[in-house]
């Protein structure tokens, strides 16, 4: 890599993503190398010259691992586990609960990160149905009590007149 190494580049992406499944190719089999890859939470370290049995190992476990993850970053410290539909503060290990219509619309957030999803949408996914004279101002007031709950207030992007984003800071 030109600008940065592997062990550079690794670093970068875990200082803003931990969920981010990493696998290391490299010629160098010396134990420091591979001790400061263990420590950036890499996901597999496969020796050049590669095989497809290697990679076909390798990519199982992410797949196992990326079943068995159940919470996700939302920043640095703070985490939403979706198992318990809870947010985590790591650094005060503060537990915060979301209402039934909070863990929906959290849920929905979260396996549609960084994508716009209407208000029709939400509305249909949150409240089960779809219905005409649905008022805004109910899919408003669950945004803003979420809002209230999260690190930032930036966490949910509102695209006017479209629909809201979540995105991770």
């Amino acid at each position: 890599m030109p600008i940065l190494n592997g062990i550079e580049f690794i670093k970068k992406v875990r200082k803003d993503n931990l969920n981010i499944p990493i696998v290391v190719t490299s010629a160098y089999s010396n134990k420091e190398y591979l001790l400061s890859c263990l420590n950036l939470i890499i996901q597999g370290y496969l020796l050049k010259p590669l095989s497809s049995l290697m990679i076909n190992n390798v990519l199982d476990k992410i797949i196992k691992l990326l079943k068995l993850n159940e919470s996700f970053y939302i920043q640095k410290d703070f985490i939403y586990d979706k198992t318990n539909s809870i947010f985590i503060n790591s650094k005060s290990n503060e537990k915060i609960k979301l209402d039934l219509k909070e863990k929906k619309i959290m849920s929905l957030f979260v396996e549609n990160k960084n994508r716009l999803l209407t208000y029709n949408y939400i509305e249909s996914y949150v409240w089960d149905s779809f219905d005409n004279n649905f008022k805004n101002s109910s899919l408003r007031t669950l945004v803003k009590k979420l809002r209230f709950k999260l690190p930032s207030y930036k966490n949910i992007k509102n695209i006017p007149r479209q629909g809201y984003m979540f995105v991770s800071i």
